[in-house]
């Protein structure tokens, strides 16, 4: 009779709970999933030994696999995740891209959560905007002035005006540097006709990030993802009016723009209309997530 040693026996009955576990899956299963499993016992008893399933096994070796993705983005976040499928190094891999509340031209956004103007066609209009919006800006732009002080005091401002929209800053504004009063100047204009010169008086790095990230003067034509756009009429931040510029500047082919009431920026509280246009929105989403795996099983 031959003796299993120590080392052998502490490796089976480690893999005991393994057995005991599969064994309670058998009745479960269906004939082929069961012989499947049957092998894996097999597989497992034979430790290190030859067995029917490593015959089966084919050698490992390496593949390089390119995924195919899709890019969710909301708010100011849209117009970094449509460069980004304009980037020639991913733009055949991105498969689509769902925006909610995006952006098309910066400067236009800028001048409605400063002023509340936005155009509608060649018209003005004017709504409140929420000035929570004008502060994020400010705060996401703050460690582009050079001066520590202006950074410091911004930082200051935007959290007595977020948590109080009718708090005082003078006291800051007036410690700021010409550099800070710079923006400052330009977040407190509320003329739409002076936000081009504002703008242009602001500091260099400011300028150069919205010059990266607006979209208005990008050839959005080359992106090869089907575009889903959603914005709400309410939306007090961006303008409606940005996602159909957008939409107009899109492949009209891959896009599909849906305008909703009742949905503020990304808060969403529709009625039964809109809501309606929000279960379609969601469906064509699942829809390109339902191509995108049918896709991956073709190949």
């Amino acid at each position: 009779m031959e003796y299993m040693n120590l080392f052998t026996l502490q490796k089976r009955l480690l893999l005991y709970p393994y057995f005991l576990a599969l064994l309670m899956l058998l009745g479960g299963c269906t004939l082929s999933r069961g012989y499947e499993a049957l092998l894996v016992l097999a597989d497992i008893a034979a430790g290190d030994g030859k067995s029917r399933l490593k015959s089966k096994t084919p050698d490992l070796r390496r593949t390089a696999v390119i995924f195919a993705a899709g890019i969710c983005a909301f708010s100011y976040a849209a117009g970094p995740a449509i460069l980004a499928a304009l980037d020639s190094r991913i733009n055949d891999r991105v498969r689509f891209i769902l925006a909610v509340g995006g952006y098309y031209d910066l400067a236009s956004t800028l001048t409605f959560f400063t002023t509340g103007y936005f155009r509608e066609g060649r018209e003005w209009r004017h709504r409140e905007p929420n000035h929570y919006g004008k502060w994020v800006f400010v705060l996401s732009n703050v460690d582009l002035l050079s001066d520590p002080t202006d950074r410091e005091l911004f930082r200051i401002a935007a959290e007595r005006k977020m948590a109080d929209i009718k708090a005082p800053i003078d006291d800051l504004a007036a410690r700021l540097s010409p550099e800070g009063q710079s923006l400052f100047m330009f977040i407190e204009n509320q003329n739409p006709l002076k936000v081009p010169l504002l703008m242009g008086r602001l500091p260099e790095s400011i300028r150069r990030e919205i010059a990266a990230l607006t979209l208005a003067d990008k050839e959005l034509s080359l992106i090869r993802a089907r575009i889903l756009l959603i914005h709400g009429l309410d939306d007090d931040i961006i303008s409606y009016t940005e996602s159909v510029v957008l939409a107009h500047a899109l492949p009209t082919e891959t896009t599909r723009l849906y305008l909703l009431r009742g949905l503020m920026h990304v808060e969403l509280k529709p009625g039964l209309i809109d809501g309606f246009k929000m279960w379609r929105a969601v469906s064509a989403l699942l829809r390109e997530q339902e191509a995108d795996s049918s896709d991956k099983g073709k190949k």
